[in-house]
């Protein structure tokens, strides 16, 4: 789903609310994480960071 945050910054990424483990078992996680990226629409498109590929798909929709 791709959220408005302000004016031309919009975030594209992912909530994986099934994510259990973050750097392999590292750390844990409990209630699921956030894949960040935001998507920059001014005189040239920025794309800053993406989603684990598991994700692509749903991340290319929200594009």
């Amino acid at each position: 789903m791709r959220k408005h945050i302000k004016n031309n910054v919009s975030w594209v990424g992912k909530i994986d609310w099934e994510l259990q483990e973050f750097h392999g078992s590292d750390y844990s996680i409990n209630n699921g994480s956030s894949q960040n990226a935001y998507l920059i629409e001014e005189e040239k498109t920025v794309l800053i960071d993406t989603v684990w590929k598991p994700h692509s798909s749903e991340f290319i929709d929200n594009l």
